[in-house]
């Protein structure tokens, strides 16, 4: 999984990748996360941030439909000031 943050010029603040391609445990602690934990329009808290999952590629939304899992509607990602991308081969 990784996650990324919008860019924006000159905000003094750390930007990119937040988190990069590994797997991450559920909030819980039952389990790591997994396709059924990544769908569209949903909240996801990791390490203490809440980020909402709001667009998917055409691979990730392709893999999921091969697979008979629903990815779900997308939302605005233009209301949102973060953009969680998930796609991980190993699944």
């Amino acid at each position: 999984m990784q996650i990324t943050e919008k860019k924006v010029e000159n905000s003094g603040m750390p930007q990119g990748a937040l988190v990069n391609r590994h797997c991450i445990m559920k909030e819980d602690k039952s389990g790591m996360l997994g396709l059924d934990d990544l769908k569209l329009c949903t909240n996801l808290t990791i390490y203490g941030r809440t980020y909402r999952i709001v667009s998917t590629d055409a691979f990730t939304r392709w893999y999921y439909e091969q697979n008979g899992i629903e990815v779900g509607p997308e939302d605005n990602p233009e209301e949102n000031n973060v953009l969680l991308i998930f796609r991980n081969s190993n699944f």
